[in-house]
Order: structure tokens, then C-alpha cells, then sequence
């Protein structure tokens, strides 16, 4: 299992990267980074049949999450709120572009200013305007006219 950890601060950097060397972690790898472009390329090289996780920095320390747990992101201000299936949610201090680039390859994609959702946790889409999911954990959210037809081109529904 594989672990990426994006920190805010050069001195949470040190603090993690400190706790690493102390650590005789097994069977995990763990990646420090302090840019989105160092978390990147490493999920790039991730396995299929790997679990990927993401260290979320949050008030109380870090969150490990399973990537594929996440339903969607929310963006609030200069934060972002994860929401997980079955485990709540939980608030990082990075905002929501941040994590657009990291999550892509992971078949998630941005369908409003303020949202990314998890392809594989659609259950509905509804027809309109504007159009509407259905998640997994029944929020309801809505796609705006500038990434519907990027959304109909992933979900294999046509233009």
C-alpha cells in the first residue's frame, strides 16, 4: 500500500520526513512531498492493483485515506472538504485546484467550480439543466454547462 502525504509548511515537511526516518514502517511506502508536482509523478507509477492513499493535513494532524473511498471534494474558501463513503468527512487546508491534477488519474474529475466527484461513485445522473448526480452517499450535485460535455465524454454517454 502506498502512502502520499501533501504537506502545507516547510516545517511539517521536517516534522514528517523526521517521523519517517524513526520509523520501521513494513509493507507501506511512504512519500513526503511538498509540491503537487512531486505527488504527481509519483502516482503516475502507481500499480492497478495497488490502493493508494492520501495523507490529509488537518487540524487535529493527518487523515490516511484510501483514495478510493472518496465520494467528492468540496471546495470551501481555501479549504477543501473531503467526504468518504461511511467515514464522514474531513477538512485540509489546501485548496480544491490542488487536488484536481492529483486525483485525475484516479478517475476523478472536476464538475464545477466548486466540486470534484469520483466517477466510480456516481448512482444517477439526471437530465437537465443544470444536470445532476446522485452519489453514493445520496448528495446531490450539479455539473455547470463548462464540464458537462468532458463529463458525458468519461461516462461514455455521448455529446
Amino acid at each position: 500500500m502506498n502512502t502520499i502525504i501533501l504537506v502545507n509548511t516547510p516545517d511539517q515537511l521536517k516534522a514528517l520526513r523526521a517521523l519517517q526516518e524513526g520509523t520501521n514502517i513494513v509493507g507501506q511506502n511512504i512519500l513526503i512531498v511538498n509540491t503537487l508536482e512531486e505527488a504527481l509523478r509519483f502516482t503516475q507509477h502507481q500499480s492497478i492493483n495497488r490502493s493508494p492513499r492520501l495523507a490529509l493535513a488537518t487540524t487535529e494532524g493527518y487523515f490516511f485515506l484510501n483514495i478510493e473511498d472518496i465520494v467528492h471534494c468540496k471546495a470551501d474558501g481555501r479549504y477543501t472538504v473531503f467526504h468518504l463513503v461511511g467515514q464522514g468527512r474531513y477538512t485540509t487546508a489546501k485548496n480544491l485546484g490542488e487536488f484536481e491534477v492529483l486525483l485525475q488519474s484516479f478517475n476523478f474529475l472536476r464538475v464545477h467550480r466548486s466540486q470534484i466527484i469520483n466517477l466510480n461513485k456516481i448512482k444517477k445522473y439526471i437530465k437537465g439543466r443544470p444536470v445532476r448526480l446522485v452519489l453514493e452517499d445520496n448528495t446531490q450535485v450539479m455539473v455547470s454547462n463548462a464540464y458537462r460535455e468532458e463529463l458525458l465524454k468519461r461516462l461514455d454517454l455521448g455529446a
